[in-house]
């Protein structure tokens, strides 16, 4: 077989939906490495903005350039057809907003030649806005969590188990790596981690409002603990914020009743509710950094029903995946 026909030994994942900005600077690091025998990949899934054409403008930089249409369900089923398509012997699953260090590919390619079939590489918050009080970013020491911004799989192991689960994609991209990761362990494929193979991502800002959405990844939480019980344990937030999410809602819920036999109570039920909620609320939103009065006041403002949303979802993702979680 000839070079020009000889499969890739790589093939880089590369899932995007409305994300042309931060597409273009990992596009822009992938074209200064040696992608003589790598492909990229780009799941175009469904965006609205100039996503596939920036991807379209690097294919002179990046010999092996390919972008193919996602179907628009979410991350999970993006990375699925992304990996269906690809030829390489690894499938190397990156996100659309990390930065690549020059000497990514390179060590990932060193520690792919050991006999491992699972590399999970760590994922450091770097750059980015320094202001906001609810800003996002993605971490991950290598601990067994398999984050999919630096996960290397062998494409016959990765198809082994059936690729990512896509029914997690119904809460957005929450715990389907995480699942995948815990089944090629289960499957037998060796796992390594990797502490010298390292992305960055950078932090952006969001709004307070965002935490209501970010709320429904419970259900995802409780899908993780009913299929690997005893692995989830280790996911677990700690017992302190159940009962806050419990003493939250009982306390708001309370106020009226207080509020129409003593209006001193119900004002103090009310206050501690409050009081409460903004304890509650405040882990969410550990990665705080500078941030105007208006963006405190908006959360102190929608605190308690965030709150009480989170409780509600617990209750809700407990009940349908027949499990005690959170």
């Amino acid at each position: 077989m000839s070079t020009a026909q000889r499969d890739p030994e790589l093939s880089i994942i590369i899932p995007a939906r409305n994300m042309a900005r931060t597409l273009d600077l990992v596009l822009s690091d992938l074209a200064g490495m040696q992608l003589a025998d790598v492909e990229v990949v780009v799941v175009d899934d469904h965006s609205h903005d100039d996503t596939a054409t920036v991807s379209q403008r690097w294919a002179s930089r990046i010999p092996h350039l390919r972008v193919v249409e996602g179907p628009g369900r979410g991350p999970g089923a993006a990375r699925n057809r992304g990996a269906g398509m690809a030829r390489g012997s690894w499938l190397a699953f990156v996100d659309a907003d990390v930065r690549l260090p020059p000497e990514w590919l390179e060590r990932g390619l060193a520690r792919a030649a050991t006999d491992v079939a699972v590399i999970e590489g760590l994922v450091r918050p770097s750059g980015g806005t320094d202001h906001g009080l609810v800003r996002h970013s993605a971490t991950s020491d290598g601990n067994g969590v398999f984050v999919t911004a630096n996960l290397w799989v062998r494409r016959r192991d990765f198809q082994r188990v059936g690729g990512f689960d896509e029914r997690y994609d119904d809460v957005g991209p929450w715990r389907e790596d995480t699942d995948l990761g815990w089944r090629l362990a289960a499957a037998g494929a060796p796992t390594a981690t990797a502490p010298e193979l390292v992305v960055l991502h950078p932090y952006y800002r969001r709004s307070v409002r965002s935490l209501f959405a970010d709320t429904k990844r419970i259900r995802a939480d409780a899908r993780l603990r009913r299929k690997f019980p005893e692995q989830s344990r280790s996911l677990e937030p700690r017992r302190r914020m159940r009962r806050s999410y419990l003493a939250t809602a009982a306390l708001l819920a309370a106020a009226p009743t207080g509020a129409r036999t003593r209006p001193a109570l119900g004002m103090a039920l009310a206050a501690a509710g409050t009081a409460w909620s903004v304890a509650a609320a405040l882990p969410m939103v550990r990665d705080r950094g500078p941030a105007p009065l208006s963006e405190w006041a908006a959360f102190v403002v929608t605190a308690p029903a965030l709150a009480v949303w989170r409780t509600y979802w617990v209750a809700r993702s407990n009940l349908e995946e027949r499990v005690w979680f959170w």
